[in-house]
């Protein structure tokens, strides 16, 4: 495949703008990967919340940044 086949996300308002371009890349079947120390949400609640729902719904990796392992093919 040419081009991109993998996201990674990162931002501010997790919860909402990174949650909806995480659902946007998984309809356009890209791998999805959400760095858990990489985002931010109003209340660390809501963090959580967008978390989960894109790891069990997205199939994203939401590992840690530190925990990322970077290939030649990511």
């Amino acid at each position: 495949m040419v081009g991109a086949h993998r996201l990674i996300l990162t931002g501010v308002a997790g919860n909402s703008c990174v949650m909806h371009t995480a659902s946007d890349a998984h309809m356009r079947e890209f791998k999805l990967t959400v760095p858990s120390d990489c985002i931010a949400s109003v209340t660390p609640e809501d963090n959580r919340i967008a978390l989960d729902h894109m790891t069990r719904m997205l199939n994203a990796d939401t590992c840690s940044s530190d925990m990322l392992r970077w290939k030649e093919n990511i």
